[in-house]
């Protein structure tokens, strides 16, 4: 046991000296290495530290989540005409993917996300939203319009391949 002790106190002593950067000090015991591990260290140099993602509000509805989705990638506040921007694509990309009349897809973009997320219509929408935020954000809300539109349309197409058997 007194070996392993030996050893243990070694290494620490030559990793500290290490640390310190003076080698010369190799082999010398821990308690002469603890004092020499007092002495001041040079500043370590800050890490950059990505921002956090942003999280899914449950509570809110599939649009407001967008909206808040859309907000973070352009880290500022939505104006009331990009508001506006937003909820016409999302309305006109859940009308690629989703049956039913203005109404049902109204009512599906206003369901809390979590009831929203279990129609398969939804779950794309929202997949395309985070797929088009990701990466090289959002340049602009009609950009980002677009984008989406054109992201479910091609979903719609392949499902529709899928069902035929193509």
């Amino acid at each position: 046991m007194t070996d392993v002790m030996e050893v243990i106190q070694t290494v620490e002593a030559e990793a500290t000296a290490k640390l310190a950067g003076d080698g010369s000090r190799a082999g010398t015991s821990s308690a002469t290495a603890s004092t020499r591990s007092e002495s001041p260290m040079a500043p370590v140099a800050p890490i950059a530290v990505a921002a956090a993602p942003m999280t899914i509000d449950p509570s809110l509805s599939l649009a407001a989540n967008v909206r808040r989705l859309v907000a973070a990638s352009l880290r500022r506040q939505l104006l009331p005409a990009e508001i506006a921007a937003v909820d016409d694509a999302l309305d006109t990309a859940s009308g690629v993917l989703q049956e039913g009349d203005a109404t049902t897809r109204h009512a599906l973009l206003r369901s809390n996300m979590l009831t929203a997320l279990i129609n398969p219509g939804a779950a794309y929408l929202w997949a395309s939203c985070v797929e088009r935020s990701e990466g090289g954000g959002v340049e602009s809300v009609d950009a980002f319009a677009t984008d989406v539109i054109a992201s479910c349309s091609d979903v719609a197409s392949v499902l529709f391949a899928s069902a035929m058997g193509m």
